[in-house]
């Protein structure tokens, strides 16, 4: 058979293929039916849940296609399946600083809302705007959240400052949630190869149930086989169906899904419209599953070579290396990208020694694939593709994946354009190219603006206007961000970054007016809170700046931590002050206000010393600098008048 012959010939198909099942697909997700209801179960009874399975074993698609049919009940709330990594493309220097894994979750719980609206909300916050609903006797549900590829919080192989930090706050942040919301149940998705990982913060989640998801036994497999058919106007003939997976099991007592759904797919398309009765000769006569998953293999060692640009020969010559014991399957002989993929696309599965091919029925597969042209794509997914290996850290195949979508989009599909272009600027950020990234986002900004998108222009150029502001160029920052603003004048984020220019460019009363006018239209802008609690603790009014900051006191920024430390210094509260104020130097030993700040709790102590070095280092430090208005504190310390320290 040849890839030619596996034309898609049905409106609806019964297998999704190599996909998940959504919900949507619900009505033809077959032999996970004990398995969806005690996972329900558990989910509804335990306070945290963890599934977790090997890649491929089928997780999301009982989640979305088994479980939560179970639970979407009136008895039951179930908000959308949460992720912990970006699922779009959003320019990211356009938000203030925030835990990337917290912001996914509510984005994806909330997929209408718009980012700026979440960005620095917890979960346990997020939770209490939730709508609820009680029954007649007035009880409350149980709200179930689930976390789908949790393996996600641990995947990043790049090692980059401040991961483990955001990780283990993000695990602090669920437990704070179980711990303010009684009825409140998690259900945690992971891929079994991490779950060691998980289990380390057990404690601190309070415990949880566990549940392994298998491969297919025989049984259950044959109703995954046999039974999507009976929506159609097809059937099997007797003895048909237990032979494919019978072949499947290839004499082990297991199916992989992933691997049934790929062949039973690739038969479906290669049946003639016409046929009725699937016998024993159609299969053979048109996609076998020996010829299914041969061309499954083919296809995905095409892609996986496609997209990491390596060679197809190579990659097959390596596997089939593997199979005859003379090469080891691990990151020596591979680039870990081209294994990572290759686990995610279900040839590979993960071992603590490295990897192996995922079940004995592909090795005769791999043994015979011959080159095959990767199915097209689309900007769309190459999109997605470099989302998921940003994900991981892979920002070198992320920035490829993201020039092959700019690369294969047409010149007139201006939107499809920008996103690419929107996303490698994020790249840049995340590398701290910060002159790649405003010139990205310029040119996506360009492509917007032709389309009309107002708003889609003014996160951008808010974006570009943060990132002069973080080095520095207040001027230029204020410019955009003014030009940010008159495109979104409804947009909260933007005006109290205006904010934030006006006090570093040394109008500290200017910038507490614009942020009053902010908290004024919402009063529970987290971000617009912490920045008034800063410029009121650096302008003196202690009270003012406490009241702010209590309001958003969960694992702030360190130039946040050392504003609240000299508001707590300036009513008298030395030590919870030179605790907090220790804390803050230590995450950022060379941030100018930092410093400054420190400078000042230490002359408030009576530490003149202390406070001298600290005011040094102030000067001399450029992460970020100091602003205009603060050189003059720093040098009223410096000579010596103790009794200003402002």
């Amino acid at each position: 058979m040849t890839a030619g012959t596996m034309t898609t010939r049905a409106t609806v198909p019964p297998y999704p293929g190599t996909r998940p099942f959504g919900t949507r697909d619900a009505p033809r997700f077959f032999g996970r039916g004990r398995e969806a209801e005690e996972l329900a179960g558990l989910w509804r009874r335990n306070r945290v849940t963890v599934l977790y399975g090997p890649a491929g074993a089928g997780r999301t698609s009982l989640i979305a296609a088994g479980v939560l049919p179970l639970v979407g009940t009136p008895g039951d709330e179930a908000p959308p399946v949460g992720r912990v990594s970006y699922r779009t493309v959003f320019p990211v220097a356009a938000l203030p600083e925030h835990n990337p894994y917290t912001l996914a979750l509510l984005c994806s719980l909330a997929p209408h809302e718009p980012v700026t609206d979440l960005v620095g909300w917890s979960l346990r916050d997020f939770l209490r705007r939730w709508p609820r609903r009680t029954d007649s006797w007035g009880r409350r549900p149980p709200l179930l959240v689930a976390v789908d590829q949790v393996e996600e919080l641990f995947a990043d192989v790049s090692h980059a400052p401040g991961r483990d930090r955001r990780r283990r706050a993000f695990v602090e942040e669920l437990a704070e949630a179980l711990d303010e919301h009684d009825d409140l149940r998690l259900l945690l998705s992971i891929r079994e190869g991490h779950l060691d990982e998980l289990a380390a913060y057990e404690r601190t989640l309070g415990g949880f149930a566990r549940f392994r998801l298998a491969p297919l036994d025989p049984e259950a497999a044959l109703e995954a086989v046999r039974r999507p058919l009976e929506a159609t106007a097809r059937s099997y003939a007797p003895g048909v169906a237990e032979g494919i997976v019978e072949d499947l099991a290839a004499g082990t007592d297991r199916v992989e899904p992933a691997l049934l759904q790929a062949a039973c797919a690739a038969l479906w398309r290669a049946l003639p419209p016409d046929l009725r009765v699937i016998t024993a000769d159609a299969v053979r006569a048109h996609a076998d599953v020996g010829a299914s998953l041969t061309y499954f293999a083919g296809r995905v060692l095409g892609e996986v070579a496609e997209r990491t640009g390596g060679s197809f020969l190579d990659l097959a010559a390596w596997l089939r290396a593997v199979l005859g014991g003379q090469a080891t399957a691990g990151e020596a002989t591979v680039p870990g990208p081209v294994l990572r993929m290759l686990e995610d696309r279900h040839l590979l599965a993960r071992t603590p020694d490295g990897y192996r091919v995922r079940h004995p029925r592909l090795i005769p597969a791999l043994r015979a694939v011959t080159p095959s042209a990767p199915e097209p794509a689309d900007a769309g997914t190459y999109l997605r593709d470099a989302l998921q290996a940003m994900a991981r850290g892979e920002l070198s195949l992320a920035e490829r994946l993201a020039d092959v979508a700019l690369r294969v989009t047409p010149g007139d599909e201006l939107r499809a354009r920008a996103e690419a272009e929107i996303l490698l600027g994020n790249i840049a950020v995340e590398r701290g190219i910060t002159d790649e990234a405003e010139s990205r986002y310029h040119a996506a900004a360009a492509l917007l603006e032709a389309c009309g998108d107002t708003a889609a222009v003014g996160r951008l150029l808010a974006a570009v206007g943060r990132l002069r502001l973080a080095r520095g160029d207040g001027a230029e920052a204020l410019e955009e961000l003014r030009a940010a603003a008159e495109r979104l004048p409804g947009d909260l984020t933007v005006r109290t970054e205006l904010a934030r220019v006006l006090w570093q460019l040394g109008q500290p009363q200017g910038a507490v007016t614009v942020v009053n006018s902010v908290l004024s239209a919402k009063g529970n802008v987290p971000e617009a809170l912490r920045a008034r609690g800063e410029f009121l603790a650096d302008l003196g009014d202690a009270e003012g700046a406490l009241r702010d900051l209590a309001q958003v006191r969960r694992r702030l920024p360190a130039i946040t931590r050392a504003a609240h430390a000299l508001a707590l210094a300036r009513v008298g509260r030395f030590e919870p002050a030179r605790r907090e104020i220790d804390e803050a130097l230590t995450e950022a030993p060379n941030s100018g206000p930092v410093l400054l700040y420190a400078a000042q709790v230490e002359a408030l102590r009576g530490e003149p010393d202390a406070a001298d070095a600290l005011a040094r280092r102030a000067e001399a430090a450029s992460e970020p600098r100091l602003y205009p208005h603060q050189r003059g504190k720093a040098r009223l310390l410096l000579s010596g008048d103790r009794n200003r320290p402002r």
